[in-house]
This record gives structure tokens, C-alpha cells and sequence, in this order.
């Protein structure tokens, strides 16, 4: 996939890092409002990199220069007035338009930045750039008018602004939060449930301002090796049910290595230790994991299912590792774990998330879970299979927690995590 060579294009690490800098600065550019106010120090040796200077030479007069003695004397009051106003900070309902828009462009922002590191076209993001477009259209429509838009309710926008329209009206709307909660009904993935558990402001960061996540070898490795494991099942599974011969070591280390060089982040000099880890990983779930009667039922099951609470029904999706056939006449629901074997990963409690939440899902994909059903974690870095019975997770106790998790997204519960020291530092509360 090219990952071995220093770059297609012929550029050294530096270079490489040097662009991936200028991307992440231009997306963050597209988070202004209106202006940016950059204070930079020209250099003293020319050849140096600097991002300013490259800005004046690309941007031409959409960028305006000021020397320190244009800006060190006393500033006028009257620019002052002009820009508190302009940036909305003079009128609460000038405030409330603009954190609104600030929203919609941070939606289409996230989404071009999305498309721009995908190698293929995607429908998905078309359509959030799409969705982020029609809410700037409605918030310039309630602007101009105070009133719901017609067309509102066929772009699924209704709520969205009669809550706008609700907001200029009130004369207290200022002292709202800063980080609103959600509006149901949501749609909501074991993965989105565990982060708010662990960091609710974590989840506010990524799921709902939109903001990526950093590519890192260690998500590298996981997909990796879900992506092998997955090929190699599906074709264990046409093998077995065709009656052919069944792929063996060599097909796996294949995938495994293909994977790896497709999956590796781009940026990152490649590290062969890492290759290692994936093949040491496959090797395990071929001869410790991996039955060689395994019957395989269902490979990556997409499912979702309703979820109500306090009368709004929200949705739960996900996908599921693998199920096979076990040996007492009941399913094994299986989920694969490429990081370190923990014991909850071990001994799975009986109010596991996941696992509770595969269990709720198979009804819905029409699977009896049978007679010693299990839902089970095959630890790759280990060897081990972490197992409970079907029948002991206490699924009430799951349900409870996963409503406790919809209610704070309601009521803009965004407190930072306990022992949480990720990207949502930076966002603190105002204060008073």
C-alpha cells in the first residue's frame, strides 16, 4: 500500500509531519467565526518554515498584515464597540445565532475533514455536509423571520428550531449552559455509552462537536487485526459450508500483514515491532482460540434495537464480532479484544455493558440464544476467553445503567471524568 516507502510523493518524515501540521491548522481555521487574529515573529533566517508567511504568499489581500507598532498604542474605543458587536458578544440573541451557526459549521467542518482522509467517496458524509448546509439555511430563516420555516419538518429540523425559536424568545436565554444537552430520540453505540461512562465531556468533545480523533498505532493494530480476523472467518465459513478445504496459517498471516500496511497510519515511520504484535495476535486466536470444529453462524452482525426512557424510544446499534454455534445447542456471541487482558475481560461481571448489550441485541436479529448460551471476550494478547452464560447477565441492572447515561446527555451532564486527562482538558466551564 505504499506505508514502507518514506512517501508517494517522494517526501522525508519532516516534510511529511511538517504537512499533516498545515492540515490540522487549516481545519482549525474553519472554526472561526468571522476573523482570525494570528500574532507571529518573522524569522531571521528565510529558509525556516513559517506559517504565517506562507498564509500572506498563498492568501494574498485575504490576509491583513500590521507591523507591532500598527497595534502597540492604546486601542479606540469605538473599534472596540465595533468588534464586540460584530462577534455577537453585545447581544444575547446575536449570541445565541452564533453559537448556533458556530455548530452547523463545526458539523460540515468535521465532515470535509472526514472526506478528506478517506481514500473512497462516502454517502454518509455527503449527507452530514448535506444536513449541516440545511441547518445554516434554518437559522438564517429563523433569523429573518422569528418563525419555524415550512420546510423544516421534511429536512428534519423541526425541533431543532422550534428550540431556536424558543431560545430568542426568552429574555434569560444568556444564562443558559454553556454545553447544552440532547435532544432525543439518540442513536447510540456501546462504544458512545462506555466513553460518556468513562468521560462524559470526553463524549461531548468527539460525538457531538464533532472534533476526529487522532489516528495512533494502537487503533491501527485493533482494526488490523478485527479486519484479518474477519476475513479469515468469512472464509472459514464458505470453506465449511461448501465443503472445501479450510484456509489455514498461511491465509491468516496473509490478511494479518495486509491489513497491517493498509491500516498503519500514514504519518508514523513504520514500526516492525508493531507487525510483530499483529502476527503474535493472529497466531494466538489460530492455535489457542480459533476451534477447529467451529461452527461460525453470523460474521460482523450489524443490529439495532428500540430503547425507551422516560417515554422517548431511542435507538441502540452496534456490530458484532462473531457468532457460532456452542456446544450445548446455544449461540456463542463473541467479541474480539486486541488490548491488554483485564480481569473484567477475564471473569465479564454479571452487569457487563457490552456484553448485556449483545445479549439485548439478539432478539433483534432474530437469534434464540438457547440452551447454555454464552457471551464470551477472546483476549488475543493472551490466549484466554473471558465467559459468562447468557442467563446470569442481570440485563435490568444494564438497562438501568444505560439509562442513567441518556438521561445526563439530556441534561448536559458534561462533567469531566475522574481520571480523565484526554482532549477535554481544554474545555472548561466559563466562569461567572
Amino acid at each position: 500500500e505504499g506505508v514502507l516507502d518514506p512517501d508517494p510523493q517522494g517526501r522525508d518524515t519532516r516534510a511529511r509531519r511538517d504537512d499533516e501540521e498545515r492540515r490540522v491548522f487549516f481545519v482549525a481555521l474553519t472554526r472561526a467565526e468571522r476573523r482570525v487574529v494570528m500574532l507571529a515573529k518573522v524569522p531571521k533566517q528565510t529558509k525556516s518554515t513559517n506559517y504565517p508567511l506562507e498564509l500572506l504568499a498563498d492568501l494574498g489581500p485575504e490576509v491583513v498584515e500590521h507591523d507591532e507598532a500598527d497595534v502597540a498604542g492604546e486601542p479606540d474605543p469605538d473599534e472596540i464597540r465595533s468588534f464586540e458587536i460584530e462577534s455577537g458578544t453585545a447581544s444575547d440573541r446575536a449570541a445565541v445565532l452564533a453559537s448556533a451557526r458556530r455548530a452547523a459549521r463545526r458539523d460540515a467542518a468535521a465532515a470535509l475533514d472526514a472526506a478528506e482522509r478517506t481514500e473512497t467517496p462516502d454517502r454518509a458524509l455527503a449527507d452530514r455536509l448535506r444536513a449541516a448546509s440545511d441547518r445554516l439555511a434554518m437559522i438564517g430563516a429563523v433569523e429573518r423571520t422569528g418563525a419555524v420555516p415550512g420546510w423544516a419538518r421534511a429536512a428534519g429540523l423541526q425541533d431543532e428550531a422550534a428550540r431556536l425559536v424558543d431560545r430568542l424568545r426568552r429574555p434569560d436565554h444568556a444564562d443558559g449552559p454553556a454545553f447544552p444537552g440532547l435532544t432525543g430520540p439518540l442513536t447510540l453505540s456501546y462504544t458512545q455509552i462506555h466513553q460518556y461512562q468513562r468521560c462524559p465531556r470526553c463524549y461531548y468533545l468527539h460525538y457531538v462537536q464533532g472534533m476526529p480523533g487522532e489516528a495512533s498505532p494502537v487503533a491501527a493494530i485493533g482494526t488490523a487485526v478485527h479486519r484479518a480476523l474477519q476475513v479469515y472467518a468469512q472464509s472459514w465459513a464458505e470453506a465449511d459450508s461448501e465443503g472445501r478445504g479450510l484456509p489455514g496459517w498461511d491465509d491468516l498471516e496473509g490478511e494479518a500483514r495486509r491489513w497491517f500496511f493498509r491500516e498503519w497510519p500514514r504519518d508514523l515511520e513504520l514500526d516492525e515491532h508493531q507487525l510483530e504484535r499483529v502476527l503474535a495476535m493472529a497466531r494466538i486466536f489460530y492455535e489457542q482460540l480459533h476451534p477447529r470444529d467451529a461452527e461460525i453462524r453470523e460474521i460482523e452482525r450489524s443490529f439495532q434495537f428500540p430503547f425507551p426512557v422516560d417515554g422517548v424510544v431511542h435507538t441502540i446499534k452496534g456490530k458484532i464480532d462473531r457468532i457460532d454455534a456452542g456446544p450445548g445447542g446455544g449461540v456463542r456471541v463473541i467479541d474480539y479484544k486486541t488490548g491488554h487482558p483485564a480481569k473484567k475481560l477475564v471473569e465479564p461481571e454479571k452487569t457487563d455493558l457490552q456484553m448485556g448489550i449483545y445479549a439485548m441485541a439478539l432478539k433483534s436479529i432474530g437469534i434464540e440464544p438457547g440452551p447454555g448460551a454464552t457471551c464470551e471476550y477472546w483476549l488475543l494478547a493472551s490466549g484466554e476467553r473471558g465467559a459468562i452464560p447468557v442467563a446470569d447477565l442481570n440485563l435490568a441492572k444494564i438497562s438501568e445503567k444505560m439509562g442513567e447515561v441518556i438521561r445526563g446527555m439530556a441534561a448536559g451532564a458534561w462533567d469531566q471524568g475522574r481520571e480523565c486527562s484526554g482532549d477535554c482538558e481544554f474545555l472548561d466551564e466559563p466562569e461567572d
